[in-house]
């Protein structure tokens, strides 16, 4: 049978206070991971690149957007029913064209030079959006053709 026994109390653990400290230790406690006034959070620069991104797709699908309308013809005849192309863009921050290359050509020298051509007439294009914030910005555009019957 178990009985209740008394137990002795814990040992007194000693209660520390804290002190004030000084300008040059708060400094140092700054520097070695505490909070540093102005400084930007790691949730700020998320949100920010956040952001970005975010206006980086909704630019691309603008830009897909654009393409897609593009109407154009190989010069001369074409056998291949379907190609994916993947181009390469780099848009000025006006929407101009600065610079444009198949990543992934078709194949077809013809259909190839259509596509470029097709991209160069779809330009100019919206300016770049504010938070992409450069001179320039590229892209790299998956294009897929279909043979119009």
């Amino acid at each position: 049978m178990l009985q209740n026994r008394p137990q002795a109390p814990p040992p007194e653990q000693p209660v520390r206070q804290a002190s004030p400290k000084r300008a040059s230790q708060q400094n140092e406690a700054d520097r070695s991971g505490g909070t540093r006034p102005g400084a930007v959070s790691p949730l700020t620069r998320t949100a920010a690149s956040d952001s970005r991104n975010q206006a980086q797709q909704d630019y691309l699908i603008q830009v897909v957007h654009k393409l897609s309308q593009a109407r154009f013809s190989p010069t001369g005849r074409e056998e291949r029913q379907g190609s994916l192309i993947i181009a390469r863009l780099t848009i000025a921050s006006n929407g101009h064209l600065i610079d444009s290359a198949l990543v992934k050509p078709s194949g077809s020298p013809p259909l190839d030079r259509g596509v470029m051509d097709a991209i160069r007439k779809a330009s100019p294009f919206a300016p770049l959006p504010p938070e992409l914030a450069a001179d320039s910005h590229t892209f790299v555009v998956p294009i897929n053709y279909e043979q119009e019957r």
